[in-house]
């Protein structure tokens, strides 16, 4: 039961990583356990945790929610677009 493409992950999920995560579970584990590729849940432990802070669902959504509001905004310089 693979995720449609585009499917972002849900706080749900996120929680549930966490908590394989806390239990030492591999992330190919993790990964056929909600459904999702091994690289979509590779990617979205590397990109909210680092080697000094563990992986954390409330932290990682919110980091998601400031990416997505972020994503293809206009630069305006003087009312006009910028080039």
């Amino acid at each position: 039961m693979n995720m449609p493409k585009g499917t972002s992950i849900t706080f749900f999920e996120r929680e549930r990583i966490e908590s394989f995560l806390r239990m030492k579970k591999k992330k190919t584990w993790i990964a056929e356990k909600l459904g999702r590729d091994y690289s979509v849940i590779k990617r979205e432990i590397r990109r909210n945790s680092s080697p000094h802070l563990p992986y954390v669902a409330i932290r990682a959504e919110a980091y998601a929610e400031r990416r997505k509001k972020n994503t293809n905004k206009r630069k305006l310089e003087n009312g006009k677009t910028r080039n």
